[in-house]
């Protein structure tokens, strides 16, 4: 998936002085860019599920991104969570997909490895 911050940034993440990257992202502007990559990827999953493949989960990285971190309770995800997965799973809530959503916590080498023996467990259920 492609980077929501670079983006709507550019690759020096340019903003205002004084401006996080989650402020600059956060704002009709920025969540608007966030839909329209969002509606996109939507698109593209919804054309590998007919071509037969199963979306197993949408993973996210580092927990702290603005765009990208994924933290979760009971599937939904919450309000410290990137402004980009935000609007992916507000665009596949819309179109009636169920996926999983997973915080990939790579700066912590003890949950780091819980997460991966998450994603082997997905892929070896395939659920």
């Amino acid at each position: 998936m492609p980077c929501p911050e670079i983006r709507f940034l550019g690759f020096e993440r340019k903003r205002q002085p004084g401006q996080s990257i989650r402020d600059a992202l956060d704002n009709d502007a920025g969540r608007d860019c966030c839909r329209k990559i969002s509606i996109d990827i939507v698109d593209r999953l919804e054309e590998y599920t007919k071509q037969g493949y199963q979306l197993l989960a949408i993973l996210g990285g580092n927990p702290m991104s603005p765009g990208c971190a994924i933290h979760c309770q009971d599937r939904h995800l919450l309000a410290h969570s990137g402004v980009f997965m935000k609007e992916l799973q507000d665009e596949l809530h819309k179109r009636h997909i169920e996926i999983p959503f997973k915080g990939i916590r790579d700066s912590d080498p003890e949950m780091f490895a819980q997460d991966i023996e998450w994603v082997r467990g997905i892929f070896s259920t395939g659920a």
